[in-house]
């Protein structure tokens, strides 16, 4: 199996054979003294399966708590399972998950591979819930594959970015199935194929053609690292090829195969520009190219790039750094940026010397992608931390290349007492990062983030079924308020599961499928969600309006006094003419945001003030489903 320094014998990269090589190739390249206690195959096979089994923890915690137990997905979660069970219907997704700037992610693997997870168990939600999970799971399984072919200490290398990375998320990593979390495990797994790639296993072009489209397809943000990727590998075996005069192995199947991949996974966003004139891939071109919005700009980027190599980077356990309420990402100073380069120009030094052409390659495809992260960052219309989440995965990736590049390079003039300490800190370093992750994991709360609204959606629904949900009539469902409609969406989800005829207003077809669109006048009944119990009053005032559903965290007394106290705020802020404040009726913040406008009652504001931090800390809501005709 997999050896340490490859320094004789390395596998073909086409058959998988062991044989001689060129001395052309990085694996002929010194590697240093074979890595002490571990000259035995049987402790190295051992080791090899304790360390791959470390990578996949995460994700095996996760399915093992979560498959088969209840779970009512809201906000994004609930479009995407909505979507994903589309996917075996005629109006299976042609695009991505939606996104802000009024265009899709660019394609729908996404949900095609959580489709294959969820249709054996009936499209149930637990399954779309741990779809992410194994995708994430079957990307690092693959990734120590992959490596421990290639051998031990690239096994080990890709092992430690694999744990540093999970030190910079928490549980939702693996428990949220969203679409900026998925990617994160299998962009690892694909710049390690690139490197493997880039090295003259010219056949794992393959792999990161369908890696890379998984990854870029997914989420948006990852398009401008995969497309330096594919550049850089097929730059270097052109190189190769011209140095050498000799073209890779089975080059033309491998090339053949790869655009037969990238054609099949292109085919329905193809078919969406076809039908839907320019399509949403001409959307996203148009909105990057010749889009007016406004961009983070280099400036910012190199400073929210500068933030991953601060003293106490998130990759290595530390807070990150996000504003208040925006969640945008924090820079830093740009001094910082001299961390990595400085560690860029070492382990390319480090590699030339010891002539090892993986190492040289795996550096160049970190400088590479230090500048594409930071240009693609500066495009960008907000810095929102979780659309670059895989800063950190480029951060770790750059800073165990350049270092296991070095240590490579020393390693001959190492004692081996000092080179056995430093394989127990790897590996002891892989365990942390890997089971604190997986024991977040196990004890993370059932709701919470963009979750949180999932108890009171059960809540709503257990209501409605009460009631009677209207399988013979077409609802019209529609959010009213400023909070995230979260509510809204997984209402959505949860009607179309119990087979209710729900439709949404035509221009969210992109965000719920288009078979699901229609006029109010089309529909037989309208029900409007609001989050924000303020709003119960003026929808009840619109006629032949009745509540259908309602929830509230605070005992009967307590709902009625925050009812009168906002009715009360509202008509002070109306004789004020300051009805730009009335979003602050449902935060603990009111008393802080409205106490300075004349002719408001500050002890009224106060005791509001106080109401809203307990419905905050219930993680409820004064939540209710309002029923009008539609004409």
């Amino acid at each position: 199996m997999g050896n340490d320094s490859s320094a004789t014998i390395a596998r073909d990269p086409d058959s998988g054979v062991a044989r001689d090589i060129e001395p052309t190739s990085s694996s002929m390249a010194p590697q240093g003294p074979a890595l002490p206690f571990l000259g035995r195959r049987g402790v190295r096979i051992g080791l090899g399966v304790a360390v791959g089994l470390l990578m996949v923890l995460p994700a095996l915690v996760t399915i093992g708590r979560f498959a088969g137990r209840s779970w009512l997905p809201v906000d994004d979660f609930g479009i995407t399972d909505l979507r994903v069970r589309d996917v075996w219907t005629s109006n299976t997704p042609l695009t991505g998950l939606y996104s802000r700037p009024g265009w899709n992610h660019p394609g729908p693997l996404m949900f095609w591979l959580m489709g294959l997870i969820s249709a054996p168990f009936g499209g149930a939600a637990w399954a779309t819930r741990i779809s992410g999970a194994v995708i994430q799971g079957a990307a690092l399984g693959w990734l120590a594959w992959v490596t421990w072919q290639r051998g031990l200490r690239i096994f080990l290398a890709a092992a430690t970015v694999t744990a540093l990375s999970f030190l910079a998320f928490g549980p939702w990593l693996f428990t949220e199935p969203w679409n900026p979390n998925i990617p994160v495990s299998c962009f690892i797994l694909f710049l390690y194929l690139t490197g493997l790639t880039a090295d003259g296993w010219f056949s794992q072009l393959i792999s990161m053609s369908v890696v890379g489209n998984v990854v870029m397809q997914t989420h948006i943000g990852y398009a401008a690292l995969v497309v330096a990727c594919f550049a850089w590998a097929v730059a270097c075996t052109l190189w190769d090829a011209r140095r050498h005069h000799r073209v890779p192995a089975r080059w033309k199947s491998t090339v053949v195969i790869s655009a037969a991949v990238w054609l099949f996974v292109w085919i329905l966003p193809i078919v969406d520009v076809l039908l839907h004139w320019p399509g949403n891939l001409g959307k996203i071109a148009i909105y990057f190219v010749r889009g007016n919005h406004a961009r983070v700009g280099l400036g910012s980027a190199t400073g929210i790039m500068s933030d991953e190599f601060r003293w106490a980077p998130n990759w290595l356990g530390a807070t990150t750094r996000v504003t208040s309420y925006t969640a945008h990402a924090v820079p830093a100073s740009r001094v910082w940026l001299l961390a990595p380069v400085l560690l860029l120009g070492l382990g390319f030094v480090a590699a030339r010397r010891s002539a090892s052409r993986f190492d040289l390659r795996l550096v160049g495809l970190a400088t590479v992608l230090f500048v594409v992260g930071a240009v693609a960052i500066s495009s960008a219309d907000e810095p929102r931390l979780y659309t670059f989440q895989w800063r950190a995965v480029l951060a770790a990736f750059i800073v165990v290349t350049c270092v296991w590049s070095i240590a490579t390079a020393v390693a001959p003039w190492v004692p081996r007492v000092a080179r056995a300490v430093v394989l127990v800190s790897v590996l002891g370093l892989v365990a942390y990062g890997t089971v604190s992750l997986g024991a977040s994991v196990s004890s993370s709360v059932e709701y919470t983030n963009l979750q949180k609204r999932g108890p009171a959606l059960g809540k709503v629904m257990d209501q409605l079924r009460r009631e009677g949900l209207p399988t013979r009539r077409v609802i019209y469902l529609q959010s009213y308020g400023t909070a995230l409609p979260s509510l809204y969406d997984g209402m959505v989800d949860e009607l179309d599961r119990a087979g209710v005829d729900v439709r949404v207003r035509p221009e969210q077809g992109r965000i719920f499928g288009d078979q699901r669109t229609a006029h109010p006048s089309e529909t037989d009944e309208i029900w409007t969600v609001t989050s924000q119990g303020s709003n119960i009053p003026a929808l009840l005032a619109r006629r032949g309006a009745r509540v259908i559903a309602k929830t509230t965290p605070l005992a009967p007394a307590e709902e009625a006094e925050i009812v009168r106290l906002q009715q009360q705020l509202l008509g002070e802020l109306t004789a004020a003419r300051r009805l730009d404040l009335r979003g602050y009726l449902e935060e603990p913040l009111v008393a802080y945001a409205v106490g300075s406008v004349p002719g408001v009652d500050p002890t009224g504001v106060k005791r509001l003030a106080e109401l809203n931090q307990r419905v905050v800390q219930s993680r409820g809501c004064r939540c209710a489903v309002i029923a009008t005709p539609s004409s």
